[in-house]
C-alpha cells in the first residue's frame, strides 16, 4: 500500500495564488486517483489537503495502516476512508 501511495502522491503539485500556496492535480492523474478523489467525496481544496496528507504520511510509514496524520488537516475519518479504498485496490 505504502507503494501506491507513493504512486499516487506523484500527481499532487501546488499552486500559488492570492490566497498561498494550494493542492492541486498534476497534469494527467490516473483515473484511479481520481476515482478514489470521488468516492471520498474529497475534491475540494480541503479535500485535496488531506488526502495528500494522508497519502504522503502513509508512503513514509512502517505501517501503512499505523500511522498520525495532523488532524487540523486530514480527519480521522478521511484517514480511515483513504486506509480502506487503498487496501481495497491493493487486495482487488
Amino acid at each position: 500500500m505504502q507503494d501506491m501511495a507513493a504512486f499516487l502522491l506523484e500527481y499532487f503539485d501546488f499552486d500559488f495564488n492570492d490566497q498561498g500556496m494550494v493542492v492541486v492535480l498534476g497534469e494527467d492523474p490516473p483515473e484511479l486517483l481520481i476515482d478514489m478523489l470521488r468516492t471520498l467525496n474529497s475534491e475540494s481544496q480541503a479535500g485535496l489537503v488531506g488526502v495528500y496528507e494522508c497519502l504522503s504520511m502513509m508512503a513514509e510509514s512502517d505501517d501503512p495502516e499505523a500511522f498520525e496524520v495532523d488532524d487540523k488537516v486530514c480527519s480521522l475519518e478521511l484517514r480511515a476512508k483513504v486506509i480502506a479504498h487503498l487496501r481495497e485496490l491493493h487486495q482487488g
